[in-house]
């Protein structure tokens, strides 16, 4: 059987990176790590932004919690194989989340005393802990505080102190513990790719002076009750990091640090029979850690001296018919069809009701007294035949006549005569509004301010009318004439009435009416022979390659050290120089010194040297360095007294 822990970086951005984003679902993810067991840290997403997607994989329970403080921010799931099953399940680390309220919730207990509500409230507030047992032993999915400032160094002994009492009560109480997950402390000097260089940066002389260092020193074997799996398999191996910084591109490199872990209690050793990372697997700024146990192993009892065959599986699967803890996501309520749909609350009784019974008017004798077809007449001075009107139709003219604005069928074309007929109507502000709002929408998309470029020369064929007002383009007078520099002629297979309708405004040939260009004039006022030297003055290979010298971006700069081409980058940062370019060396990020074999410590050749210079930009031209110093430190609320190397708040 196989455990594996991930610190994801997000379970939803996963799958936009390779070999993930060929992958069709989320189950597919979880088969190609080849594991019973998947704890993922950071999964980023909160309770309403969970999908079925990731809630409920075939042939997998999965077991979440989620901040509670902002969105985007830590979160933890357990993914269980089936049909291995938790005989207990519970959110977070000190208990104070468990819903006892809920069917099938079962504590795993064994909490530490002496804290407050408050204090397990922040313990558990941002969604770092889910805790899982087995019949074999109690799993602690953790991702545990980052120290990004001083601030959160008491937060983060606070969690980590609380972590460890817990494991030891439960240890205490008889049960196997497995801790995975993100730590986010890298143990010793060995698991980190600058000790020298953090030592330094934290003030300390020594590496374990850290309290965090120190704290989870004595949390592991020898000192503390927890082995570090992957440290037991490979004691002296070196590079084995977990974690890279991916700004500076450090992952090929590999210039990282070890701080995801696979923990357990000793008598757990027998069951590992390897631990390994696993650097290959992308998608995240960290890699997977995983273990392997034995299917079985052989005990021997030294009172009886009788051997005792224990199966992985038989204490790890739950017996038939068993219903998997209360934490499970196909227990919450939008997927358990606890939550009632949105259609659900339109009910369709009162529909039904209103079907059923007749209505007064059906009772009425007048419905039931068939009405014949009418004839109408046509207007004066056309040829169409008469107009049949059925009673729906009657029905629909009377309510026209009391007022309701009714715009004109696809195809119909309403005469001024017939306007005349039927007499002028008066229609309601209301009904006028509604009306005007609803044709502005439709013609919105129809009508355009400015004519596509292809509309000046494609030809026009239909024939256009003023319906409003009924003139034509001879009724509008000489304005018409004067908007066209040249005449234009109609095609020679056109309609002759047709083209006489066709206003100056659009006319059948736009090159017809265009005015003469300069370069029309030129060309009409040039020979042959000036028009090849033209051409030639300005196509020949020298004017190409002087064109191609003036747009030839400039050479990246060479680097002092190695004299390679140096790799340009841009500044993401807020600030005077945010958006400005520079030019750092191309090669990898790597250690600064490296020790040599006699015990010294010399310059690093090999990774990137700390060449940098500003790249030429016209928004920074003619600014030294002193002044764009005393720009930031005005920007920033600080002081320059002068020294480059320093800033003083």
């Amino acid at each position: 059987m196989r455990i594996l822990t991930w610190n994801i970086n997000g379970i939803r951005t996963l799958i936009q990176y390779y070999p993930w984003s060929i992958k069709k679902s989320y189950k597919e993810v979880l088969e190609e790590l080849n594991a019973d067991i998947v704890c993922f840290q950071e999964t980023k997403i909160t309770r309403a932004k969970l999908s079925g997607e990731i809630a409920l994989i075939p042939g997998f329970d999965a077991y979440m919690t989620f901040t509670k403080v902002k969105q985007g921010y830590s979160g933890v799931a357990t993914y269980v194989r089936q049909p291995l099953m938790p005989i207990a399940a519970e959110e977070g680390i000190t208990g104070i989340l468990f819903d006892e309220t809920k069917p099938n919730a079962r504590r795993v207990g064994h909490y530490p005393e002496g804290y407050t509500d408050d204090d397990l409230l922040a313990i558990d507030s941002e969604g770092r802990c889910v805790i899982v047992e087995f019949d074999m032993f109690v799993l602690l999915n953790l991702y545990c505080p980052h120290e990004s400032s001083e601030e959160r160094l008491p937060y983060k002994l606070l969690f980590n102190a609380y972590m460890e009492k817990r494991v030891r009560l439960l240890l205490k109480a008889g049960k196997n513990v497995i801790v995975a997950g993100d730590i986010n402390i890298a143990h010793l000097e060995i698991d980190h790719c600058e000790p020298q260089t953090s030592m330094k940066n934290y003030g300390i002389d020594h590496y374990l002076d850290h309290p965090a260092r120190k704290w989870f020193d004595n949390f592991l074997s020898p000192k503390g009750p927890m082995v570090d799996f992957c440290r037991q398999h490979h004691p002296h191996r070196k590079g084995m990091y977990t974690c890279w910084n991916t700004k500076l591109n450090c992952r090929p490199a590999n210039y990282g640090t070890r701080i995801d872990y696979i923990l357990g209690n000793s008598e757990l050793l027998p069951w590992v029979q390897h631990a390994v990372i696993e650097p290959d697997i992308m998608g995240s700024d960290h890699c997977p850690v995983a273990i392997e146990l034995r299917e079985e192993i052989e005990q021997l009892d030294l009172v009886t001296n009788e051997k005792t065959i224990w199966r992985l599986r038989d204490r790890l699967e739950g017996p038939p018919g068993a219903e998997v803890p209360a934490l499970c996501t196909k227990h919450m309520d939008e997927y358990s069809h606890k939550q009632r749909k949105l259609h659900n609350f339109f009910s369709t009784s009162t529909l039904a009701q209103t079907q059923a019974t007749p209505s007064d008017e059906d009772d009425s004798p007048s419905s039931e007294v068939p009405t014949p077809n009418v004839m109408f007449p046509s207007p004066p001075g056309t040829n169409a035949p008469p107009e049949t009107v059925t009673p729906t139709a009657i029905t629909a003219r009377t309510t026209v006549e009391k007022g309701d604005v009714v715009g004109p069928q696809d195809g119909a074309i309403e005469t001024s005569a017939h306007k005349s007929a039927n007499g002028p109507k008066r229609k309601s502000i209301a009904s006028s509004g509604k009306s005007e709002t609803k044709e502005t929408k439709k013609g919105s998309r129809k009508m355009s301010a400015q004519p596509s470029l292809t509309a000046f020369f494609k030809s026009s064929s239909s024939q256009i009318k003023d319906e409003k007002s009924g003139q034509s383009q001879a009724d509008q007078g000489p304005e018409s004439e004067n908007k066209l520099s040249h005449p234009v002629s109609p095609k020679p297979h056109s309609d002759p009435e047709t083209a006489s309708s066709i206003p100056a405004e659009a006319p059948d040939d736009a090159l017809n009416w265009l005015p003469t260009s300069i370069s029309d004039q030129y060309l009409a006022s040039s020979s042959i022979d000036e028009l090849q030297n033209f051409s030639i003055a300005t196509n020949d290979d020298e004017t190409k390659s002087k064109w191609e010298t003036l747009f030839r971006k400039k050479p990246p700069p060479l680097c002092k050290v190695h004299g390679e081409p140096c790799k340009e980058y841009t500044v993401n940062k807020p600030g005077p120089n945010h958006g400005r370019k520079f030019w750092l060396c191309s090669r990898l990020v790597g250690p600064e010194y490296v020790d040599t074999p006699n015990g010294g410590r010399v310059r690093n050749y090999e990774s990137r040297c700390n060449y940098f210079e500003w790249a030429q930009d016209s928004r920074f031209k003619g600014e030294t360095a002193d002044a764009w110093k005393r720009k930031f430190a005005q920007t920033n609320g600080s002081s320059y007294n002068g020294d480059p190397k320093r800033l003083k708040r």
